[in-house]
């Protein structure tokens, strides 16, 4: 009789039986359905998101570590009501600040553009806008460069530049014959 149980113990405590006990388990678990928490955060935080951001997270880590010490707000009505009104706000402020950085920057900046002399050549916005790249490092899309007709000879030209709907900047461009040799890269338009 001792040996029967000693035996029905050795089975029972077998690697197999184990395994095999432990994987049944695993499949007939509930999955966790609890409702994950809304919040904003006020800050960056680095495993969950930036600063304004909306994120769920578990109720626990919420309510035990981000909002105790204020690193997010709860996402109620209210607070994102306040929270929109201030992202809308941001974008209005660094649109402004970035019309006011480029109207100041390109303020009494010239554009020189260098061609040569014995052929013949058109300028379009195109070739505008690669010499803003080349010599300001300044990208402006196709339909922001406005210009009445095409540049075709050499001279100063008033150049608008749409920074948005409302705002247009003129810009001075210089087209002047392209110098020898080793002088300095400039943007051209081609021969036609």
């Amino acid at each position: 009789m001792a040996q029967g149980k000693l035996r029905s113990l050795f089975v029972s405590l077998s690697p197999r039986w184990y395994s095999t006990r432990q994987e049944s388990k695993i499949w007939r678990q509930k999955p966790n359905r609890k409702a994950k928490l809304s919040i904003i955060l006020t800050e960056d935080v680095p495993t969950l998101g930036f600063k304004g951001q909306v994120v769920k997270v578990n109720h626990g880590y919420g309510r035990n570590y981000l909002l105790p010490q204020r690193k997010a707000v709860y996402a109620t009505p209210v607070n994102i009501a306040t929270h929109n009104a201030w992202k809308a706000e941001k974008g209005r402020l660094s649109l402004a600040s970035e019309q006011q950085l480029l109207t100041n920057f390109l303020a009494g900046k010239v554009l020189v553009i260098g061609q040569e002399k014995d052929t013949k050549w058109i300028m379009y916005p195109q070739h505008i806008s690669m010499a803003l790249r080349h010599q300001f490092q300044l990208h402006a899309p196709l339909d922001s460069i406005q210009l009445d007709k095409p540049l075709t000879s050499f001279g100063n030209y008033k150049v608008g530049v749409k920074v948005d709907d409302s705002t247009t900047l003129t810009m001075e461009v210089e087209v002047v014959p392209k110098e020898t040799r080793g002088a300095s890269k400039s943007v051209q338009a081609p021969a036609v």
